[in-house]
């Protein structure tokens, strides 16, 4: 064995043993990252920089936009009929910062690690298997808080929420990276890990099912991946027209997804505020997504809930502050505007409320208020 291969082998042993220690003590991702970015530094500095090798980097990263594009198009069509549930994270611009920062630096240095142990060691099939290992690791050590693994039922739910899609996941990067490079794999990381810090609202697909799709996903690239590689000596190339009929599709779908939120016809759908009524808690410009309502569940809506109406054909959406109860069948809503100093000076019966607000999008709406008001002006 190559000397060079015996402490590219020893360094990651001693960081597998590192991370698995590290485990035990801390899950601050500031130390994974100080971590991996002196390995990094400490890898450069020995071997040198490899030279980057992005072929087919073009289709590769087609491939991913492809695939990714219609995991979200997919799942939040299906969001509207099965329900979205709130982001965990505070969807401010400090806290989006925050809390993206550190991963986003997070997959970059473990990108270009991971290129740098497979490019060095690539005749060496222990290294490139332990670096596999190694990535896993680190995706275990930044999710593993909050999993009490001494609970058989949560040690369970950890292995098939966490520990096989992380399996498949890092197969699959290693498999690019020793094919094409670190640059496809950044793009698909970023693509799908870091819109949960900023997406305010995500399909409600239940823990399973989400294990599931990141268990599918990188095997579909995976397999495109393996079906491109193999006919590279066929050398076929995509023509530009190809790829801009993509991107046309891409926008189309983007836009057909625009039309269902906003046209109403499902359970959740998304309208534009047009006042600043509710402020600070919801600002003009803002989309708000509303939850549609039976008559049974209006019947349920409590005392501070966000209420959506008709009044006099306009949609308005104001905080509920008191209910009043006439018969089993007869009830009345009053209503007020977070921003405002007095009760909105009507009731609002059952037949007008459309139903309640359960997210917000920030600045979204702002095209349709300003076309609103153009056109009100006129």
């Amino acid at each position: 064995m190559k000397k060079s291969y015996k402490l590219l082998l020893s360094v990651e042993i001693i960081s597998i043993i590192f991370i698995l220690f590290l485990i035990n003590i801390s899950t601050n991702i500031f130390y994974i990252i100080g971590f991996i970015a002196l390995e990094l530094l400490l890898l450069v500095k020995y071997f040198g920089i490899e030279k980057k090798h992005d072929k087919y980097k073009r289709e590769n990263i087609l491939n991913i936009l492809i695939v990714i594009f219609s995991y979200y198009f997919i799942t939040y069509l299906l969001g509207l009929y099965i329900g979205f549930v709130q982001s965990s994270y505070i969807i401010k611009f400090v806290y989006i910062i925050k809390n993206l920062f550190p991963h986003l630096v997070l997959i970059i240095i473990s990108e270009m690690l991971r290129y740098e142990y497979i490019s060095k060691g690539k005749k060496n099939k222990v290294i490139i298997v332990l670096s596999a290992i190694f990535f896993i690791l680190v995706d275990v050590i930044t999710k593993i808080k909050g999993y009490n693994l001494t609970d058989l039922q949560v040690l369970i739910t950890f292995i098939a929420s966490i520990i096989v899609p992380s399996i498949t996941k890092n197969v699959f990067l290693t498999y690019e990276s020793y094919m094409a490079g670190y640059r496809a794999n950044i793009i698909y990381r970023c693509l799908m890990e870091l819109p949960m810090y900023i997406l305010p609202i995500l399909p409600n697909l239940g823990i399973y099912v989400n294990s599931s799709i990141e268990v599918i996903i990188p095997s579909v690239i995976f397999y495109l991946s393996y079906e491109l590689y193999r006919n590279k000596d066929k050398k076929e190339k995509i023509k530009s027209k190809k790829t801009y009929d993509i991107f046309f599709y891409i926008i189309v779908i983007i836009l057909l997804v625009i039309m269902a939120l906003t046209s109403g016809l499902f359970r959740y759908h998304a309208i534009a505020v047009g006042s600043g009524s509710m402020t600070p808690n919801i600002n003009k410009g803002d989309a708000v997504i509303v939850k549609k309502l039976s008559v049974e569940e209006i019947k349920n809506i409590e005392v501070g809930e966000i209420l959506v109406f008709k009044k006099d054909g306009v949609t308005i959406v104001h905080r509920v502050v008191q209910i009043n109860k006439i018969t089993e069948d007869k009830y009345y809503f009053y209503t007020k505007g977070d921003n405002n100093n007095s009760y909105d000076g009507y009731p609002i019966s059952i037949e007008n409320v459309v139903g309640v607000a359960k997210g917000k999008i920030r600045y979204i709406g702002y095209p349709t208020v300003i076309l609103n008001e153009i056109l009100e002006s006129r």
